[in-house]
């Protein structure tokens, strides 16, 4: 606090200068990134950058620290020992010094990497945190102490620890309300894709209509626009459907495989087979945590592991007949890209007359029926119907 007017001293203008062209757009994420990372205060602050894959993130962060002056990380998959190693080399490249003969364990290297911001506000920047705690655990928690040590007084060290990753799930559960790391943190910047005017720009689509249905496709992620479809853009309408086959639908493009990943980035971190078992008891007609639970056999909070994924995705839901037992589902969670990409609203009726009374909760009625499930869903509970309902044939004159 200022001793005469009681107030604190301004925080530093951020350089928006030094932001790369090639990053496209994220003024607010810079200014907010800079902003933290040349904070002068006292005090060791934590700050985490989080978001889907393929908006920017890593991107975004090397150039904080390259701006800045400071130290930057990317983890990778990789065993502990092979991770400090790495990092080990990182820091002496950083420091221009020898390399440390062996950090032993992470509480060495963390303490290392924290003694940085001795002498100045400085970032370090560690990416892809998430494939690091899979290999070490407990590496939260030798953050959380570090981060507690550097509290007491007195308060010099200025090191802005930033965590990255793109596995939502994780870093969500790393810095959930409750973790320990959500105690500690002073920041949590998470990046969306773009709006439709942004990704208009992007592409550099003049037309609104062309604009929105490139958006109704691909969305607003930056890196498909390069990266995703080697600069192929529509030319105009009549030029669209055209594109969306040799890009969207093309094999040969990456694209083409990019929903796949999406999905197994939500759940590469949970069991497949507790999925399909919760989707198995949802098909019994369980339509509570408990239920699932009992299906299961699991104590309710390892049942509720696998049930949220399968909600907060919205890959399944069914219509209630009978009281309750379900006569739709949707397809296969990893089935088709459709299921994935926003143009699936774009698709017909998804009922093909209108839907059965319902008894109970409202639910929100699915086209899939159930011939399409596989068969270990299709018979695996009572109360089914063996095909959807049928539009009556108009009668004869």
């Amino acid at each position: 606090m200022n001793a005469v007017h009681g107030q604190r001293p301004q925080m530093a203008v951020p350089d928006l200068s030094a932001k790369p062209d090639r990053l496209f757009d994220r003024e607010d994420e810079w200014s907010t990134l800079i902003a933290f990372s040349s904070d002068p205060h006292a005090g060791t602050r934590l700050g985490a950058v989080v978001g889907r894959p393929r908006q920017g993130k890593t991107l975004l962060l090397e150039s904080v620290a390259r701006a800045t002056g400071g130290f930057y990380f990317c983890g990778q998959e990789a065993t502990e020992a092979e991770s400090l190693r790495r990092l080990g080399e990182e820091y002496a490249r950083y420091r221009q010094v020898a390399p440390p003969s062996h950090w032993r364990d992470w509480k060495e290297a963390i303490d290392a990497l924290l003694a940085l911001g001795d002498s100045r506000a400085l970032p370090v920047i560690i990416d892809s945190f998430p494939d690091l705690v899979a290999a070490s655990p407990a590496l939260t928690s030798v953050i959380h102490g570090a981060l507690r040590r550097l509290e007491r007084p007195p308060q010099v060290n200025r090191a802005r620890l930033i965590l990255g990753g793109s596995t939502a799930p994780v870093m969500n559960r790393l810095f959930a309300p409750s973790s320990q790391l959500e105690a500690v943190s002073g920041l949590k910047l998470d990046l969306q894709p773009l709006d439709f005017r942004k990704a208009a720009q992007l592409w550099g689509i003049d037309d609104p209509e062309l604009a929105f249905r490139v958006y109704a496709v691909v969305g607003g992620t930056p890196a498909y626009r390069h990266d995703y479809v080697g600069g192929d853009v529509p030319v105009d309408r009549n030029d669209f459907d055209a594109w969306v086959c040799r890009t969207v639908l093309n094999p040969r493009t990456p694209l083409f495989r990019e929903a796949r990943h999406l999905v197994d980035e939500e759940t590469g971190h949970q069991s497949p087979g507790a999925c399909h078992s919760v989707l198995a008891a949802l098909a019994a007609g369980c339509a509570t945590q408990g239920e699932i639970a009992a299906f299961l056999g699991q104590q309710l909070s390892d049942a509720s592991r696998a049930s949220p994924f399968s909600e907060r995705t919205a890959y399944f839901g069914w219509s209630t007949m009978d009281c309750g037992r379900p006569s739709y589902v949707t397809g296969p969670p990893t089935s088709s890209w459709r299921s994935s990409m926003p143009w699936r609203a774009r698709a017909g009726p998804r009922w093909n007359k209108a839907p059965p009374k319902r008894c109970g909760k409202r639910r929100e009625p699915i086209s899939t029926p159930l011939s399409r499930l596989p068969s270990s869903l299709r018979h695996a509970g009572t109360g089914w119907s063996t095909s959807p309902p049928r539009i009556p044939s108009a009668p004869t004159t």
